[in-house]
């Protein structure tokens, strides 16, 4: 066969496909193998297909813990479906109980002991990108940090000032704690229910003034009656607003939240709330 400058030589079909090659019309555009990325032409035959978004996979480790102890959130079962490196793992403390301060620690994939500062629900959120800028859809992992006494109470002031919990019991109180039977968080030494049984009376577990947060909490409290509230303590003077969030758990349970605001130095009890065990029910004042 006579070959002239008119005539082209075509390659089979099959061996054009096997090349993976592509001529887009007179823009000479030529692709062998691989994949178009967000960023251009992926020239590398071996590299995957950037077809489907990364799968963000987390969870709190335990679920649920007591005050004071720590959990981690675990991100290490994300993936990527077309095996493509996951290079980011981006955390948040999406929701947190009211007046906490806990942060997530720092880490790259993982966020280990982490330790929240009060009882009740923390959530902590997770995206992951792989190394094409592809994100995942968010993953949300929630932590219960539940008390195991029956009786837990929280004062958690806005500004840093010394304020008390206040827990008295029995039938004839009244709204102004009007009786011997009480418990102030400073000067908190009462023998409820069986006598010399620990379990049964007030325990002052955290100092506002030095934890942030002021705590009493009755392991097994005696059948009856209990009147919580709070007021100014001595530690410290504020007299502009003071802010304090009061939060009551019974059996682990989160049963009542309120703020109360307290200022003035105001060291005359506020009541807050009515609780009556063995029941855990409780009523606002």
């Amino acid at each position: 066969m006579t070959v002239n400058a008119r005539t082209m030589i075509r390659p089979p079909l099959t061996a054009t496909l096997a090349l993976g090659l592509i001529v887009a019309g007179c823009g000479n555009e030529v692709r062998l193998g691989g994949t178009r990325t967000g960023s251009g032409l992926d020239t590398d035959p071996l590299r995957p297909a950037d077809t489907t978004p990364p799968v963000a996979e987390c969870e709190a480790s335990p679920a649920i813990i007591t005050p004071g102890t720590a959990a981690d959130f675990l991100a290490e079962a994300s993936y990527d479906p077309d095996g493509i490196p996951i290079i980011d793992h981006r955390w948040e403390l999406l929701t947190a109980p009211t007046g906490s301060k806990a942060r997530l620690p720092a880490g790259e994939v993982n966020r280990a002991g982490f330790l929240p500062d009060l009882a009740g629900t923390y959530v902590a959120r997770l995206i992951v990108t792989n190394d094409r800028g592809s994100t995942s859809a968010h993953c949300d992992a929630t932590l219960s940090v539940r008390p195991d006494e029956a009786l837990w109470v929280e004062a958690i002031p806005k500004w840093d000032d010394d304020v008390q919990v206040v827990v008295a019991r029995g039938s004839t109180i009244n709204a102004d704690f009007d009786t011997a039977d009480i418990c102030v968080a400073g000067s908190c030494n009462v023998d409820w229910g069986d006598t010399n049984n620990a379990v049964d009376d007030p325990r002052v577990l955290s100092d506002d003034l030095l934890d942030g947060v002021e705590v009493v909490a009755i392991e097994a409290p005696a059948s009856g009656p209990y009147l919580i509230g709070v007021s100014d303590g001595p530690g410290e003077v504020l007299l502009g607003a003071n802010e304090v969030v009061v939060r009551v758990f019974a059996f682990g349970d989160l049963a009542s939240e309120i703020s109360v605001d307290l200022t003035g130095e105001r060291e005359t009890p506020t009541p807050l709330f009515r609780i009556k065990f063995p029941e855990g029910s409780v009523g606002n004042l």
